[in-house]
């Protein structure tokens, strides 16, 4: 019972930490979203079919490719990343999904450039919203939950 106490309290902590970390770094990363914002005009927008083959079978994923110009400080500049992922994480198994996007950015139409300060190449269309944040935030939320089922349960045993 001792031991299920135990455990319980180092899940609580482990939650405890990761709550803190969680934290921390949202508050660390708050400048990435806050880059500034210029109008910027879409010159591309198609959907790229990639077919990969293995000895066993193809598969084809769709990515969905943007260029867009924008100017800062009256230097031009050409960009094509939506958003801060890597390319592969912009490939789909559905043409319909990377269609959804590229209908959405329609050449010739204006567009919001976020683009980084100290170095204004670097632009995305969306703000990046960090997936692993909310990843450690639930692990920690989880880790209390189930360290207090724990703790709860031993000094239940224990009685």
């Amino acid at each position: 019972m001792e031991f299920l106490i135990a455990l319980g309290a180092g899940a609580i902590l482990l939650g405890i930490g990761c709550l803190v970390a969680f934290f921390m770094t949202r508050r660390r990363q708050q400048g990435i979203p806050n880059w500034p914002t210029v109008q910027g005009t879409m010159t591309e927008a198609f959907v790229y079919a990639h077919t990969r083959q293995t000895t066993e079978t193809a598969m084809t994923t769709y990515t969905p490719t943007l260029t867009y110009t924008y100017t800062v400080e009256g230097t031009p500049y050409t960009a094509s990343a939506l958003d801060a992922a890597p390319y592969t994480e912009r490939s789909y198994r559905k043409r319909a999904r990377a269609e959804e996007i590229v209908r959405g950015h329609p050449v010739g139409s204006p567009v919001t450039v976020y683009y980084n300060p100290a170095a204004p190449s670097q632009a995305v269309l969306t703000r990046p919203r960090p997936v692993a944040q909310r990843t450690v935030l639930w692990y920690g939320v989880a880790n209390i939950l189930v360290g207090g089922g724990a703790v709860a349960l031993g000094i239940l045993l224990r009685a």
